[in-house]
């Protein structure tokens, strides 16, 4: 089984289970779905103009072997753990996970200040494009940066457990073309996971490796009426989401 189907399998069991919590209104963190238990820690790395890049692992107590590497990316301005059900679930089935912030989620550090998409007017959009074109390349860079400090040995209690070669990404919303983004800069990213996120930027013009969506086929497949709603933000919003 490969790197994207092991992947898809596992978000989509955590998918589910989150899903089914909610409505059934239990509130308790829904419990892996794989045998190992998971230890979870925090570390920063340096990226190579020597800034912090501050990091989440979640892996397995017991790693068989270099386990297969997933990068963790969430949405806009989220933080590393936001996905935290579903990369739990990875890590419960043999899977290294490490996530990171977005970078937006440090507002000092965001040129656009929180704003993402406004879709009220044509133009508005327009600049949404865009703003969400630059968002992907910046945050594909983070992600490059940490397999980069990770190639350098940044974290030497992980050198024998992950397997370098065998890299995914699992993104949150713009986290998704991110992981496509940083894909066509490093060649041992083989699978990308886009979990409710559209394709921005460079991610939408060059797919280079495997590449699973997952989201409503409301979002995914707008219809007649909304593409040409009267309404600008229902017909604008249509468009992004097409």
């Amino acid at each position: 089984m490969n790197l994207l189907r092991l992947l898809l399998v596992a978000a989509l069991v955590a998918a589910v289970v989150v899903a089914a919590g909610w409505y059934v209104l239990v509130p308790r963190w829904p419990m892996p779905s794989g045998p190992d238990a998971i230890a979870e820690s925090n570390a920063t790395l340096q990226d190579s103009n020597g800034q912090p890049l501050a990091v989440t692992i979640w892996q397995p107590r017991e790693v068989k072997g270099p386990a297969p590497l997933i990068l963790y990316s969430p949405g806009w301005g989220g933080p590393r753990n936001q996905s935290r059900a579903q990369v739990e679930n990875l890590a419960s089935n043999g899977f290294v996970v490490l996530g990171i912030d977005d970078y937006a989620n440090d507002r000092a550090a965001d040129p656009d200040k929180g704003i993402s998409f406004e879709l009220l007017t044509e133009a508005q959009t327009v600049e949404s494009m865009r703003r969400a074109a630059r968002h992907v390349t910046t945050q594909g860079n983070r992600i490059v940066e940490v397999l980069a400090a990770l190639r350098e040995g940044q974290l030497p209690d992980l050198a024998d457990r992950i397997d370098l070669g065998r890299v995914g990404v699992l993104g949150m919303s713009i986290g998704g073309p991110s992981g496509l983004a940083a894909a066509t800069r490093d060649p041992h990213i083989v699978a990308v996971y886009n979990l409710d996120g559209g394709l921005f930027g460079v991610a939408a013009r060059q797919i280079r490796v495997p590449h699973y969506f997952l989201m409503s086929s409301r979002e995914a497949f707008p219809s007649d009426a909304e593409l040409t709603s009267p309404d600008a933000y229902t017909r604008n919003y249509a468009k992004v989401s097409a």
